[in-house]
């Protein structure tokens, strides 16, 4: 899957802390057309600060 044909959209806590155990990095090269609010987390997958991720390019709303 492409950058572009990406869509995700993460809402729950327990949801979005899954992902975390598994990402390393978010890295957005079209922010024009996306809106990231990034969650920070420690070698450890500890969360530091919680945040919805939402990236959205070419793709209606």
């Amino acid at each position: 899957m492409s950058t572009e044909e990406t869509r995700m959209e993460i809402r729950s806590h327990d949801n979005l802390l899954e992902v975390l155990k598994s990402l390393v990095i978010i890295q957005m090269k079209h922010l024009d057309e996306a809106t990231v609010i990034v969650v920070a987390i420690t070698g450890q997958n500890e969360v530091l600060e919680m945040g919805v991720v939402k990236t959205y390019l070419g793709q209606d709303v």
